[in-house]
């Protein structure tokens, strides 16, 4: 199955049931109108460059964080991962990443950047994992890699 587990947040689980009805994870630091075909997305630099050209009022810190997770969204989350995505009344919708990146202002969601995502579990207590993971699925971040796979393959795995 999957070698790696991701957490996708779409704004605290505003968008998680966006997410499972469209079969899609997205995010939204760039807006689609903004992509150009010629940008190097493979690279942080670049993207820094550009998010600070959209967001003069922010600072290096916070630059670095939103285009520290737009990278990983593009270049970390490969097809056959597993992604989580929390919503907002704390279960977790489960899924694996079965397309590429492509932007789409479809107006199901602002979040512009998407991976197409086969939904394997909804509404997933989050209770029910160990206490390492259930921290971690706490954080803030939008995007980030947990380390609790075998844990999560193996809710999958499950009937």
């Amino acid at each position: 199955m999957a070698s790696r587990v991701f957490i996708v947040r779409g704004q605290g689980g505003l968008y998680s049931s966006v997410f499972r009805k469209n079969g899609y994870i997205g995010i939204g630091f760039f807006k689609n109108d903004t992509f150009k075909e010629k940008w190097d997305l493979s690279s942080k630099e670049f993207l820094v460059k550009e998010y600070r050209k959209l967001h003069i009022d922010l600072d290096d810190r916070r630059i670095g964080i939103y285009t520290g997770q737009a990278h990983r969204f593009v270049n970390s989350i490969t097809i056959g991962d597993i992604v989580i995505c929390p919503y907002s009344d704390n279960s977790l919708l489960i899924g694996q990443v079965e397309g590429g990146l492509y932007f789409s202002d479809d107006k199901s969601s602002p979040l512009t950047w998407r991976k197409r995502v086969n939904w394997l579990k909804d509404k997933v207590d989050r209770k029910i994992f160990s206490k390492p993971l259930w921290f971690a699925l706490r954080s803030s971040q939008t995007v980030f890699e947990i380390k609790q796979t075998e844990e999560v393959i193996s809710l999958i795995s499950q009937v």
